[in-house]
């Protein structure tokens, strides 16, 4: 018997694509409590090193005609926490994080879905997060086998621009994102086949 040679089994995207879908489901309002429990697991995390923090959380949305009808399927979550360096991104959000326990010991990390999972099927997901003036930007997006992708981008050119765009979309609804405030920013859309809340 041959002890080398041995490799890890896979997992087929059936499974994976399954495994995002029981995650949140097409319940927005699971999908938004596990976007919020993330942002206290932010402030959690200042806590335990005795910082201080104001706590705030916002949570808001868009209205858009649909069929006629005003609903809402827009949203954003946003905290002014720490936010996310490029290697806690890629933890987060990488091609090895499924899975793993990335809550840092935080009082929430084992409650909850995962915020990947909050963003199965949406459209538009664009998270910026800034740790000590330095911004990344994470994009997500559900492909066409239903499994989600990720691009994370740390170029401050780019980042910059997104950011300028984001910005206008969310003028009449929050404060903009400004690169001296540290903070987590994460925005989505419901897919066309969902039909928000009215």
């Amino acid at each position: 018997m041959t002890k080398n040679g041995f490799k890890p089994i896979g997992f087929s995207t059936r499974l994976i694509k399954a495994i995002q879908q029981r995650g949140a489901g097409e319940n927005i309002i699971k999908n938004l409590a596990e976007l919020i429990k993330n942002c206290d697991d932010a402030y959690d995390t200042l806590q335990q090193k005795n910082i201080d923090t104001n706590g705030i959380i916002e949570v808001g949305y868009w209205q858009f005609l649909q069929k006629k009808r005003r609903v809402i399927n827009a949203y954003f979550v946003r905290d002014y926490g720490i936010g996310m360096t490029i290697q806690q991104a890629h933890d987060a959000f990488g091609e090895k994080s499924y899975g793993e326990d990335t809550s840092a010991n935080t009082r929430n990390g084992a409650i909850g879905v995962g915020g990947k999972d909050a963003f199965y099927d949406m459209e538009d997901v664009f998270i910026v997060s800034i740790h000590k003036g330095i911004p990344i930007l994470i994009e997500l997006r559900t492909n066409k086998d239903s499994i989600i992708e990720y691009q994370i981008t740390e170029n401050t050119s780019d980042v910059k621009s997104a950011i300028y765009e984001i910005n206008k979309k969310i003028s009449s609804y929050c404060n903009p994102i400004k690169l001296e405030q540290d903070g987590t920013f994460a925005m989505f859309k419901l897919p066309s086949h969902r039909t928000g809340l009215r």
